[in-house]
């Protein structure tokens, strides 16, 4: 770290074009073009967005038979689990195109991933006939640890494809007994958790959302970045917000009912397609630095 950018130069988020200011491994300053807003940023992550951006245009620059041939580093991995890149038939309502959710297909090169970068023992499940895929503890790969767990999760529907980390607190929990309650410990006494998780969503690769099973996912309430900081929205509402004061709703939240957060980004059935095989790193890449709100839920 500490060579990929260079102050004067610029580049580009999923938030927009910005110039770097300051070079302070491992952090950066940069200055967002439009707004002119200055901010702090992960020097890591910022260079796995910058590469993951430019990766996923050239592949979409590409011809589509050139698109699903696996790239050089991919086919060097020589894992038993492949993947080609996603199709239409995968995000058709129903479970027609569900084979990219198995072992053989996009789960298990997500496992063998995650498990290289971060040395967290993964394997991949699917729950059956359902278009979704998710990344947990091997002994947890079954649908009985999904009422009180933190499970990567990968989706795919009509409305495009979403992926990151999802929670699932179950309703009337021994208060402090749950995956919810020791990330919510960790995130109030743990500093370098709540930054990481400061870090994910000001750089706009993520959003957090969260809502009670008795309210439904219209009800949920969505922290994402702006130009001036984190924004959130409930409902109507649309104020600004710090992820002190997210912390502080979670800890207030309904111990009567279920609850679901999750931390994910997401992409068009358009640019998903066009990713190839490519979509397996740009997935990991968002995983990688979930992993450590992961490890605080499971303790």
């Amino acid at each position: 770290m500490g060579d990929f950018f260079v102050v004067g130069e610029r580049y580009e988020n999923r938030i927009g074009e910005y110039e770097v200011v300051e070079v302070n491994t491992p952090s950066v300053v940069i200055r967002y073009l439009e707004t002119g807003r200055l901010q702090t940023v992960e020097e890591e992550l910022q260079e796995r967005i910058v590469r993951n951006l430019r990766r996923e245009r050239e592949l979409a620059d590409q011809p589509p038979e050139e698109r699903r041939s696996a790239p050089k580093a991919q086919r060097q991995r020589k894992k038993k689990a492949k993947f080609d890149g996603f199709v239409a038939d995968d995000f058709s309502d129903g479970s027609g195109g569900s084979n990219w959710r198995t072992k053989a297909g996009l789960g298990g090169v997500l496992a063998d991933l995650l498990t290289g970068r971060t040395g967290e023992s993964l394997d991949s499940w699917a729950p059956s006939r359902q278009p979704v895929c998710y990344l947990t503890a091997p002994e947890e790969t079954s649908s009985e640890f999904l009422a009180d767990s933190a499970q990567f999760f990968v989706e795919a529907s009509h409305d495009g494809l979403s992926y990151g980390l999802r929670l699932h607190r179950p309703a009337d929990a021994s208060e402090g007994a749950t995956a919810w309650d020791r990330l919510l410990t960790a995130l109030s006494e743990d500093d370098p958790v709540a930054v990481s998780l400061r870090d994910l969503l000001a750089s706009g690769v993520a959003e957090l959302s969260w809502y009670g099973e008795a309210w439904g996912a219209a009800e949920k309430e969505t922290v994402r970045a702006d130009d001036d900081g984190l924004l959130l929205e409930r409902g109507t509402v649309t104020e600004s917000d710090s992820v002190e004061a997210v912390i502080e709703r979670l800890n207030e939240a309904p111990q009567d009912q279920g609850l679901i957060l999750t931390v994910e980004s997401s992409m068009s059935v358009h640019d998903a397609m066009s990713a190839g095989p490519g979509i397996a790193d740009t997935i990991a890449d968002l995983l990688d630095p979930l992993v450590a709100l992961y490890r605080a839920c499971r303790g």
